[in-house]
């Protein structure tokens, strides 16, 4: 139930994403994610890391047009 209601708090600081279906989808995935490693590692730190990560690896990957979105 942690993870739900911790799921509901952080697409609430991702609000520009409502209008768009697919990104709530794209969000709500790895923070379900998020929360099941805290809740493996106990250690909020972790999650915390992977957030960083994939933030990077996504930057990279829009930075050097290897994904694109399309308008």
């Amino acid at each position: 139930m942690a993870i739900i209601i911790t799921t509901l708090l952080f697409l609430g600081m991702h609000t520009q994403y409502f209008k768009k279906p697919i990104m709530l989808i794209n969000i709500t995935i790895p923070s379900v994610i998020f929360g099941w490693i805290y809740f493996d590692t106990n250690n909020i730190l972790v999650p915390f890391l992977v957030h960083f990560l994939m933030n990077i690896g996504m930057t990279l990957l829009f930075k050097y047009n290897l994904i694109s979105v399309k308008r």
